[in-house]
């Protein structure tokens, strides 16, 4: 910077000094000019799905970080069931935050309710043996999934109680198998199935209690007979009833053939005869249809 003055500005104190100032001025060096300052926003903006990634991966000590990075995304809580009702009040947040109970693997989100915040389920399966069957749900916690593990069962909370979750066939049904079902679907789910002989076995009910049933002993195979009530297995006497109205087969002309069992008048080229066969016995196992043979289990 040029410094201009004249002899006019030598006459006076004043002018002098101005004079000096300019060449004080130039004679200073100018510091060197420094970085711009960043726009805080854009840059936490860029770099808050590279920390939200980071804080939301899995460990044994989860992150509780409410609300330390911009975003449109809800934010996620991660803690104990325990640590939820206890540590975290659902006050203490905005509608739809979001919390995972890592010991339970079940989702809750803040919601408003008649002016109140209140935690409620939203998604998640909660997957364990049946004696560990949560027993403290109530009615935000309705939708609940619980996967019985030994039993390889679904059970719904409804708000007051269980029941069979969705997809579910329930227990207390039969079916046939080449081979022991457990090992073909999971053999974790210990209790899923038993075959049937005679043995007396825990069944899982809807409501996620459990009871006794005595299954039939299908030691000797037994065929499947369909009806209105469900009973034990019985095996047939092999004996005819002598109360059926007989029926002549091949009568001939001496009267004589072969009829069913019970009584009547057979007519049959002219010749009638009344036969009477009070019942007779084919014996357990002489009639026998052409089958195919397989394991029979319960669905526990």
């Amino acid at each position: 910077m040029p410094i201009t003055f004249g002899v006019e500005d030598l006459r006076t104190p004043e002018r002098l000094e101005w004079v000096l100032r300019q060449f004080q001025a130039a004679l200073t060096p100018k510091p060197a000019p420094g970085p711009i300052a960043p726009n805080l926003t854009a840059l936490a903006a860029e770099i808050a799905p590279l920390l939200r990634r980071d804080f939301e991966a899995g460990g044994r000590v989860p992150l509780n970080l409410t609300g330390l990075l911009p975003g449109d995304a809800p934010t996620m809580i991660q803690d104990t069931h325990a640590a939820r009702l206890t540590l975290h009040p659902p006050g203490r947040y905005p509608t739809g935050t979001l919390y995972r109970e890592t010991d339970r693997n079940a989702i809750y989100a803040v919601a408003l309710i008649a002016g109140v915040f209140t935690w409620i389920w939203i998604a998640g399966v909660m997957a364990d043996w049946r004696p560990a069957l949560v027993t403290d749900l109530g009615p935000n916690d309705t939708g609940f999934l619980y996967r019985v593990t030994d039993y390889e069962h679904l059970l719904e909370w409804n708000g007051s109680g269980w029941q069979w979750g969705p997809g579910e066939l329930g227990s207390g049904y039969y079916a046939l198998f080449d081979e022991d079902p457990i090992t073909l679907m999971n053999p974790a789910a210990i209790n899923a199935w038993f075959v049937c002989d005679g043995s007396t076995v825990v069944r899982l009910n809807r409501d996620g209690s459990a009871s006794f049933i005595t299954l039939p002993d299908l030691s000797t195979p037994a065929y499947l007979k369909g009806g209105i009530v469900a009973l034990p297995a019985a095996f047939s006497s092999g004996e005819t009833s002598p109360a059926l109205t007989g029926i002549a087969v091949g009568i001939t002309a001496a009267g004589s053939g072969e009829v069913q069992s019970g009584a009547g008048a057979v007519i049959e080229g002219g010749f009638t005869a009344d036969v009477t066969d009070p019942g007779h016995s084919h014996g357990p196992g002489t009639i026998e249809l052409r089958r195919v043979q397989k394991q029979m289990h319960y669905r526990r």
